[in-house]
């Protein structure tokens, strides 16, 4: 939250809307081949784990054992859940 707030450039809050409206795009079209629960979680499931993975690169938030942990549990439900909808018809 530190960093969000205190941008006073337009570039980097124009860039925050394009990939908010990038981000709604894909999903539209996910939601023509998947089920809207399954692209739902998986939508909301990458958000996370990108922003989890990325805040901690880019501003150099503590990594723990336990926050590692989570992020694989996280990887391995999303893995799960698009196995189960590649294998269903």
């Amino acid at each position: 939250m530190n960093a969000s707030g205190h941008s006073k450039n337009l570039g980097t809050f124009l860039l925050m809307w394009v990939c908010i409206c990038v981000s709604y795009t894909l999903l539209a079209q996910a939601l023509k081949t998947i089920r809207v629960g399954i692209a739902v979680a998986l939508w909301e499931g990458v958000g996370s784990f990108l922003i989890a993975v990325i805040s901690m690169v880019w501003l150099q938030e503590p990594f723990s054992l336990l926050k590692g942990l989570g992020l694989m549990l996280a990887l391995a439900g999303i893995l799960l859940l698009h196995a189960d909808e590649i294998r269903r018809p």
